[in-house]
């Protein structure tokens, strides 16, 4: 029995000063990661996050996770919580920097802000409806599944006074992710980002005249890593789901000398020496029953457009092809 305490004890000390590693933490960095992507320079894909739905404090599962977030974000109520998970996804979609992000979460504030400007501003301070700009996707995203649990891992040893024993901490959040087109607010996708967090915590323990000296290190809140994880997750999904739609801008005016004004530039990552095919836009296509907007009709392509200058918001661009395009044709890039 002293040599078996003989040779655990080491052990035992070893556990004592070095933290228990936390399982799941990737030494390498995963391809399938934010961290991982390739770096973009190209056109920037302009959508719009929605607030995320988080269920009511009626619902009994969520109240967990309200309450979990509240300690680890500062936020209590299931409205707050939607707000700062927004907050995330955004946030992550920025950091990809292959998205421009439109502001629809608070456009209750921005509706706000133009009725002021109409009411008590003039017409070269208010903000105009036609300055806010279109997104080509409006995502967005809910919380339908969480789960989060704590649990003592059986096979702890004990050897007089010394104690080694463990505890595995686990959680798990599923995000509902909708694709909507805007003009139509059809869904044009779904899919499910799910993230998932253990931590394991092993602890060694002696106890010596009564008095019990712990050791190890546990995680008490892996939620928000597992909401983190599901929203990079969902990150990856968008990226996914836009490759396939071509980049889109407009002419906004043809010059005398046949040179073309397009209303996307450096903020939308155009760039001097683009090349972007150029359309004549099918025709709007309504439903004869109810006026709603079906889509447009298949855009007819009549040449392409070499950008040559860009500002911030605007860029110039020479056009060869037949015919010669007009305002409001569409300018189209495929990059992924």
């Amino acid at each position: 029995m002293r040599r078996l305490a003989l040779v655990i004890l080491p052990f035992a000390a070893f556990a004592l000063l070095c933290p228990a590693p936390v399982v799941g933490q990737a030494k390498k960095p995963d391809p399938k990661t934010i961290a991982a992507l390739p770096p973009y320079k190209g056109p920037k894909k302009r959508i719009a996050v929605m607030n995320m739905e988080v269920p009511s404090n009626n619902d009994e599962r969520f109240r967990e996770f309200a309450e979990i977030f509240k300690s680890v974000s500062g936020v209590s109520t299931p409205s707050d919580v939607g707000k700062r998970l927004t907050e995330m996804l955004t946030t992550a979609l920025d950091s990809t920097g292959r998205f421009v992000l439109l502001e629809r979460a608070a456009i209750g504030d921005i509706r706000g802000e133009m009725a002021i400007g109409e009411e008590l501003g003039n017409e070269k301070t208010a903000v105009k409806k036609g300055n806010v700009l279109g997104a080509q996707m409006l995502i967005r995203a809910a919380v339908t599944e969480f789960t989060a649990s704590k649990k003592a891992r059986g096979g702890g040893i004990s050897l007089g006074n010394l104690r080694l024993g463990g505890a595995d901490n686990e959680a798990a959040v599923v995000l509902d992710i909708r694709f909507i087109d805007p003009n139509t607010s059809q869904v044009l996708y779904t899919a499910k980002a799910e993230g998932s967090s253990k931590a394991t915590a092993v602890a060694a323990g002696i106890t010596i005249g009564g008095v019990g000296l712990g050791g190890g290190q546990a995680e008490r809140q892996p939620i928000e890593r597992a909401t983190r994880n599901a929203i990079e997750k969902a990150v990856l999904l968008v990226i996914e789901k836009m490759d396939p739609l071509p980049w889109e801008a407009r002419i906004a005016k043809v010059n005398e000398d046949g040179t073309l004004v397009l209303n996307r530039g450096l903020n939308d990552g155009l760039k001097i020496g683009d090349v972007l095919r150029v359309y004549k836009p099918g025709e709007t296509i309504k439903d004869p029953e109810t006026d709603e907007v079906l889509g447009r009709d298949e855009d007819v392509l009549v040449g392409e457009a070499t950008v040559n200058w860009v500002s911030d918001r605007l860029a110039r661009a020479t056009f060869s092809g037949s015919g010669a395009p007009g305002a409001n044709y569409v300018l189209k890039l495929f990059v992924k």
